[in-house]
């Protein structure tokens, strides 16, 4: 036997719907709607800000390979800024990039523990000859700290753990054992010599002596724990916490000019992106107003062409362009990949928006004597800010991640857009799993695209909206 579900917009026979009823069931719907809107906002937020959370995280850190991968950096802790900075301070006065100048002199310090029964024995403290880490700033490296400075140590505290911190006290425990506190120095003397960019330090003990704290966490370790290493111990504030950022400008150095090869990648993709924007503007008013109101023979054929234009992958036409391009001479030219792109999803979005606009103020402004030039660029443009907006901020985010057209077109590396640019930091750097330098330099190259739709976010919403809708 069957039976009729009874719900709220749908009584019983013989009874009246009660309106409070059926109010009440419609706003909990709205509300559970708006809740699981709300929450599924949120998720995407948090997994989308959580990737670029852990990419920053990442770049910051000198092993971003580490498994398990740990959020607890020493890069990000505020007690090791204020103590780079006065590292930085005590060396060069540069709380934010450090060094070392003649005259002076740093000191440091380093905790080590022993076993019960185990007695400690003395360390060999020194400076190595270290190069760069990339191959092509090794190549231009000039002085190392280890011609300039000289270094010696004392124990400062004996074994006793009155004189070291809680978190000293706390690793000693956990040790189960006695610490003694090394003071190291190292003095550049006053003489006519360079400033020291970095300092690098190797304290070597025995395998029954573990290091437990230090002035700043060591860069890495060796030989099962015996060495401790650290790769510049008067970094400045800046220096330690952003190193791998800082090594991006720094150690991508062309040999021969020995100018910062990824400066250069990132004027070269900015004038790309800004020649691609200025040119796909132009053509997408100029095209997109004829279609939207000027009517001539072959328009929908042509407008039809447009559309099927947008579908063509561009890897299709790259030969037939290069042909062109190496014609007329622009090859390895940054005119070349301005001006090799079509811009048709730009013009089928300024029709729409052009189709959208009032006639009757282009009709006022054509009876009092304006040409269709005058009545485009000076009445119809200045109105339709948020789609040129629209229009550039898609051509020049465009022009930034563009990689294909960089890579087939452009062959000098000092020339290179900054995709093309990061794909020869794999090169260079890959060999030797410098994934933080690489990850530093990714993480820098989505910041311009980033900042521009933050600060025109209204506008683009606005002209992708007016695109869509045909008034």
């Amino acid at each position: 036997m069957q039976t009729k579900t009874e719900t709220p917009d749908t009584p019983a026979a013989g009874r009246h719907p009660d309106p409070s009823r059926i109010r009440a069931y419609y706003r909990r719907r709205k509300w559970a709607a708006v809740a699981w809107t709300y929450a599924g906002m949120i998720f995407v937020a948090t997994v989308i800000l959580g990737v670029f959370f852990t990419a920053f995280v990442a770049s910051v850190k000198n092993n971003p390979l580490e498994y398990p991968f740990s959020y607890a950096a020493p890069q990000l802790s505020p007690v090791n800024w204020f103590r780079a900075a006065g590292l930085g301070r005590q060396g060069n006065d540069a709380w934010m990039f450090g060094g070392l100048r003649p005259g002076r002199s740093l000191s440091f310090e380093v905790v080590y523990a022993v076993a019960p029964g185990e007695t400690f024995d003395d360390p060999e403290v020194s400076v190595p000859r270290i190069q760069r880490g990339s191959r092509a700033a090794a190549l231009i490296e000039k002085h190392f700290a280890a011609d300039f400075v000289s270094v010696d140590w004392a124990v400062l505290s004996p074994d006793t753990s009155a004189a070291f911190s809680r978190r000293e006290k706390r690793d000693l425990r956990n040790y189960d054992g006695t610490a003694r506190r090394y003071h190291i120095t190292i003095d550049y003397p006053a003489a006519e010599s360079p400033v020291l960019e970095r300092v690098p330090l190797a304290v070597r003990t025995p395998k029954h002596m573990v290091l437990i704290d230090s002035t700043l966490p060591p860069t890495n370790t060796a030989q099962r724990g015996r060495v401790a290493y650290w790769s510049n111990i008067s970094p400045g504030a800046i220096g330690y916490a952003f190193k791998n950022y800082v090594r991006t400008f720094t150690e991508t150095v062309d040999p021969v000019t020995e100018e910062s090869l990824f400066l250069k990648w990132f004027g070269n993709s900015f004038l790309i992106s800004a020649g691609r924007a200025v040119f796909f503007v132009f053509l997408a008013c100029t095209a997109g107003y004829v279609l939207a109101r000027i009517t001539f023979p072959g328009r929908s054929a042509l407008f039809a062409l447009i559309l099927f234009s947008m579908m063509i992958p561009p890897q299709v036409l790259f030969v037939s362009n290069y042909l062109v391009l190496r014609d007329i001479g622009l090859l390895n030219t940054i005119w070349g990949v301005v001006t090799v792109m079509l811009a048709s999803q730009m013009v089928f979005i300024m029709k729409q928006f052009f189709e959208s606009f009032p006639r009757e103020i282009e009709e006022a402004a054509i009876v009092d004597g304006a040409s269709p030039a005058r009545v485009l660029f000076g009445i119809v443009l200045p109105n339709a800010r948020p789609a040129v907006l629209t229009v550039a901020i898609l051509s020049f985010q465009h022009g930034w991640n563009d990689f294909f057209w960089p890579l087939v077109i452009i062959t000098q590396k000092a020339d290179f857009a900054l995709p093309v640019g990061l794909l020869s930091f794999r090169n260079l750097y890959g060999d030797s799993g410098d994934w933080g330098l690489i990850l530093a330099g990714a993480f820098l190259s989505i910041l311009p695209v980033l900042l521009i739709f933050f600060v025109f976010q209204r506008q683009f919403v606005e002209g992708s909206t007016a695109a869509g809708v045909k008034g």
